[in-house]
């Protein structure tokens, strides 16, 4: 039982908490790219932004453009402006993308771990399938997954340049 918790865990850490990154399409001018980036940014009042300088403004309202980035930046409640050719990334944090995701990697995960060593030991068509195994295995995996998505959250990286 020890080892399926421990699988579990390890396989959960692997592939939970990731960064979605979004980039502009090839098929996609400048205008339309970025007003999917207004679009996602919308609401947030913790956004990163990141210049090529290395120089980073935790923002809100965001208005970009082809010329011009604005926002307001959080600590000094000030409006600034950036020509957008020198901002290097804009970046937020999901927390609920990221216990959604554990959620479901963990189940998956869980469920099959709890799978496996009736397959491995008995066969696919063994009626002795440990049924109270594979569903503890399952709600483990699901509560891990949850618990370890809320904490390493998910994080939406948007490259400008």
């Amino acid at each position: 039982m020890k080892k399926t918790f421990v699988s579990v865990i390890l396989l959960l850490l692997l592939s939970s908490g990731c960064t979605h990154t979004f980039i502009q399409y090839s098929s996609e001018d400048n205008n339309e790219f970025f007003t999917r980036v207004e679009r996602l940014c919308k609401d947030r009042d913790d956004l990163i932004i990141k210049t090529a300088d290395k120089i980073e403004y935790n923002a809100r309202e965001l208005k970009i453009s082809e010329d011009t980035t604005g926002f307001i930046e959080n600590s000094t409640n000030k409006f600034i402006t950036i020509k957008t050719n020198k901002i290097s990334t804009i970046s937020f944090s999901q927390p609920v993308r990221g216990a959604f995701e554990g959620f479901l990697y963990g189940t998956l995960i869980g469920g099959g771990v709890g799978f496996s060593p009736s397959i491995f030991t008995r066969g696919i068509g063994h009626p002795r399938l440990s049924i109270d195994f594979l569903l503890y295995s399952t709600l483990a995996g699901a509560v891990i997954g949850t618990t370890y998505g809320i904490i390493s959250e998910s994080k939406i990286v948007i490259k400008i340049n």
